[in-house]
């Protein structure tokens, strides 16, 4: 399965912070996800991006962290 097929699923921060984000887009080795309960610290290896026009927070990650770090929970209908 190709990584762009993920797009639009749902994933959590593995490491019980509540970190919840939709996957954007995938370039490359990186993802960005939209996120929500962000907070004061980023997780480990990501990169905050300017807000979007909607002002949704943004990460880039690579998706080696994504598939190690992050919990996939669904996909968006």
């Amino acid at each position: 399965m190709s990584a762009s097929n993920w797009e639009g699923s749902v994933w959590s921060h593995r490491n019980g912070r509540v970190v919840i984000g939709r996957l954007r887009e995938v370039q490359g080795s990186t993802a960005t996800l939209a996120v929500v309960g962000l907070g004061p610290e980023v997780p480990e290896g990501a990169r905050v991006l300017p807000p979007d026009k909607g002002g949704a927070s943004l990460l880039q990650i690579p998706l080696l962290l994504l598939l190690g770090r992050w919990k996939r929970l669904g996909r968006d209908a």
